[in-house]
């Protein structure tokens, strides 16, 4: 049965009475007065003559005052009344018809409108969404970004009927108010320019207005003014639901208390795991709220964020900076495209790849763990290590010189400490060629690790460039851009994907022995996610190195990568639920088996962050073998399939 509305429309300023009349397909529509325009599955309501909005008395304000200023602010009110019968979903349009109003002088002035929604859907505040971000980059049917002329502007729509339920109604107002704003329109005693938008910067207006002397707004007044509102609600909704446009309509704030969030310090708390009080759900990452595309993230023991894409099974994680989604790997789809089958656990949740005629789902991040190079997504051949046993009597210096041909150390002891690391290794000498660096020395377990310097460099270069990227693919970038070409590369799916940035993180927290001063010989040196794992518990979307941002093209990153695919982060993981070292079986990332990211946590040996068989978040060596589970990013404006999907395994969002 489509949907029955009853709507009645109350003119605040300039009141008219309105009474029954006409019933039309979907609709009852009553009004007495002029005409209205019908259409198969829309009503329009073109107010003329008794429908305008009058303004009297009035004179320039701000935004801020239209709620409290009634003497210069016109007001229209639409009220709803409709049964909870509906298939197809609502939108609702308001458009100024005549909403620019020339002067006797040939000015023209804008008009602003300010529109606002009450009730319409009370079950789970689900069914009404309400979009301030209006403008034509969301929504196809827009022309501008502008609420004047003669653009459609989308206030909200109630989506389709689907197995959330029926909500309980949807009565409700709409409420559009009309103001001559007071950062577009001017009035100057002294000015007598030309027709002008552009005051520049005038001690009087300053920046792009129309600017008006006081006779010319006398005239203007004495005239009236008024204009037309036409307002349309559609039961056949024209907007093509995206990805973004999913996850946007669910999402809350991060930083405040909501259903899910009930901390002490209002707002997610990232020093623990995810819960019912913690986070379950969509958020806002609360430090992006003003960008052009917040960032939102799936946390907790959500059931509604899963994806088929390429007909295989995706989690989403978030959002971009540019309205892409995130979806990380979930396993092969066991059903059809039709019914899809996306409850995959364990390791049918990552990917499965042929080895030497060997089928293999676990994998080394890296084909080595012994320097500090494998810490990277790529890294350099070229080798950094030097000798590991030194001379007895061998003499350590604090600092270096170099002469152009050789070093010579300074500050010399004749122990290897916390603030003598260089040496060269032979008895009683402390000037060649080259110098060797010794980070950390154990005698007990006779581990030694250490750096040769040539040609003047000093340590600090040297780790500069072991913290570089060369020609060199980590095991795990091997892995993923195989699986990608296998699967994605060369169909239609490709060009779904966003270019997006997937972060290496190697900015350091503490540099263990590789500082000069103060180093302990047998210190780790501990990465930046370390100190968010641990210390500041702040997770962030910021890459904070070029080269750490593994993008396809180096307008937004490294250019490195063939495939725009990676791994999930440290940050992405904490943003989910995951905490260092504490057991969580009850986040979305929680499958029963160990897999990597593409964080490094502390040297040596190389280590790498990993969502382990218990959830938690934790180091594991780099040679080890974990699951692969890869990560892409869908571009901002991919659609869905029209159909009746929930985001649950058995009804997850198809991509078109």
């Amino acid at each position: 049965m489509k949907k029955k509305l009853i709507i009645t429309l109350l003119l605040v300023i300039g009141l008219v009475s309105i009474t029954v009349g006409v019933t039309f397909a979907f609709f009852n529509y009553t009004r007495t007065g002029q005409d209205n325009t019908l259409s198969v599955g829309r009503i329009y309501f073109n107010h003329t003559q008794d429908g305008r909005i009058n303004l009297s008395d009035v004179f320039p304000i701000s935004k801020n005052n239209i709620n409290t200023d009634t003497k210069n602010v016109g007001t229209f009110e639409i009220n709803i009344e409709g049964d909870t019968d509906y298939t197809g979903g609502i939108e609702y349009l308001v458009s100024a018809v005549n909403a620019n109003i020339t002067t006797s002088t040939g000015k023209i002035v804008p008009i602003s409108l300010d529109i606002s929604v009450e009730g319409l859907g009370t079950y789970e505040n689900n069914y009404f969404t309400e979009r301030e971000n209006k403008n034509s980059k969301i929504y196809k049917r827009l022309t501008g970004n502008g609420i004047m002329g003669d653009g459609n502007l989308l206030v909200g729509y109630i989506p389709q009927n689907t197995t959330l339920g029926t909500p309980s109604g949807i009565d409700g107002k709409i409420t559009i108010k009309a103001y001559i704003d007071q950062d577009k329109v001017a009035i100057s005693d002294t000015y007598d320019g030309n027709e002008s938008d552009n005051m520049g910067t005038t001690t009087e207006w300053v920046g792009d207005r129309v600017v008006l002397t006081t006779d010319e707004w006398n005239a203007f007044q004495d005239s009236g003014i008024s204009f037309q509102v036409k307002v349309e609600a559609n039961e056949d909704i024209w907007v093509e639901e995206t990805l973004y446009d999913i996850v946007e309509r669910q999402t809350v704030m991060d930083n405040v208390n909501s259903t899910f969030v009930n901390n002490t310090t209002p707002g997610i708390d990232f020093s623990q795991i995810s819960s019912d009080t913690n986070g379950k759900g969509v958020y806002t990452f609360s430090s992006t709220a003003n960008d052009a595309y917040p960032v939102m993230y799936y946390r907790g023991a959500v059931d509604n964020n899963n994806v088929l894409f390429a007909n295989k099974c995706w989690k989403m994680i978030r959002t971009t900076d540019t309205g892409g989604v995130k979806l990380i790997y979930n396993g092969e789809n066991k059903g059809t495209t039709d019914a899809p089958a996306c409850n995959n656990t364990g390791a049918d949740t990552q990917i499965t790849l042929n080895i030497n005629g060997t089928d293999t789902n676990t994998f080394k991040f890296s084909k080595g763990n012994a320097y500090l190079k494998f810490s990277g997504y790529m890294y350099s051949s070229e080798n950094f290590d030097g000798q590991d046993n030194y001379e007895e009597n061998s003499k350590f210096g604090n600092g270096i010189v170099w002469d152009g041909i050789n070093y010579t150390i300074t500050d010399t002891s004749d122990t290897l400490d916390a603030n003598h690391h260089y040496t060269c290794g032979t008895a009683n000498t402390i000037t060649c060629s080259s110098i060797r660096y010794y980070a950390r020395y154990n005698e007990l377990d006779q581990f030694h690790d250490n750096y040769i310097l040539n040609n003047g460099d000093t340590i600090e270069i040297l780790l500069k460039k072991m913290l570089e990227n060369g020609n060199v693919n980590s095991n795990a970038k091997d892995m993923v851009d195989y699986w990608y070409g296998e699967n994605i590369d060369n169909t239609k799916y490709n060009s779904e994907i966003e270019d997006t940035v997937y972060c290496n993180e190697r900015s350091i927290y503490q540099l263990g022995g590789l500082n000069p001063n103060g180093g302990g010989v047998l210190s780790f040196l501990n990465y930046s996610s370390l100190k968010e794992a641990s210390v500041t518990f702040n997770p962030t979307i910021k890459c904070s190195r070029v080269t750490d941002s593994f993008t396809k093209k180096s307008t937004n990153g490294n250019g490195l990568l063939s495939y725009s695919i990676g791994l999930i982060t440290f940050d992405e993981i904490m943003l989910a639920g995951g905490k260092y070292r504490t057991k969580n079986a009850n986040y979305y990332l929680y499958t029963g088996v160990g897999y990597w990211s593409m964080s490094p946590s502390i040297f040596p040996m190389v280590q790498f962050f990993r969502v382990n068989s218990t959830g938690q978040l934790n180091n594991a060596d780099s040679v080890s073998t974990l699951g692969l589970r890869p990560v892409i990013s869908l571009k901002n404006n991919t659609a869905i399939l029209d159909n009746d999907a929930d985001g649950t395994v058995s009804k997850p969002y198809v991509i078109k």
